[in-house]
């Protein structure tokens, strides 16, 4: 297994591996999630890339593309409630279906540690989906921790009107 860091020209590659990631996604929360299409998928990982605030890695198989991770600075400044903080945001990771559960989720972590590291961020973040029983597993195992829950009402036609 290599990992590399991604390049405008890889915006191809990682679109294909986005589109499985993404119908897992719809599958999940199909009233959230789009279905976009390879060419969407490609435009936006060409414009993240270039972007000094993001930067991807993809793992290999040998030639074969089976993963990648994309990775977003982001700056939170100070307010009245929370101090300035600069955190690493996983904005994306994927490994293809079948090379899982074979360390390859732990390398590209491992580069996103390296990138915070060198930058001199503290604070590596990441979203996943409740139902993403998998995931959540999988993050768990890595070392990540629950820090907060966003909750969501997805139906409110059975509310009762509070006034």
């Amino acid at each position: 297994m290599k990992i590399k860091k991604a390049t405008i020209d890889d915006a191809e590659v990682l679109g294909k591996l986005c589109l499985e990631i993404q119908g897992i996604h719809v599958k999940l929360a199909p009233h959230i999630f789009r279905e976009p299409t390879h060419q969407d998928l490609v435009d936006t990982f060409r414009e993240r890339i270039a972007a000094p605030d993001y930067t991807a890695f993809l793992v290999f198989d040998g030639d074969i593309p089976i993963g990648y991770i994309v990775l977003h600075v982001l700056q939170k400044p100070e307010n009245v409630f929370t101090y300035k903080r600069t955190i690493l945001e996983i904005d994306h990771i994927h490994i293809v279906e079948k090379y899982r559960r074979r360390g390859n989720c732990k390398k590209l972590f491992a580069k996103a540690l390296e990138v915070a590291r060198s930058s001199g961020i503290e604070d590596i973040q990441l979203g996943v989906w409740a139902r993403n029983d998998r995931a959540v597993a999988a993050f768990k195992a890595l070392g990540f921790k629950r820090q907060f829950s966003i909750m969501s009402l997805e139906n409110t036609e059975n509310l009762e009107s509070t006034n």
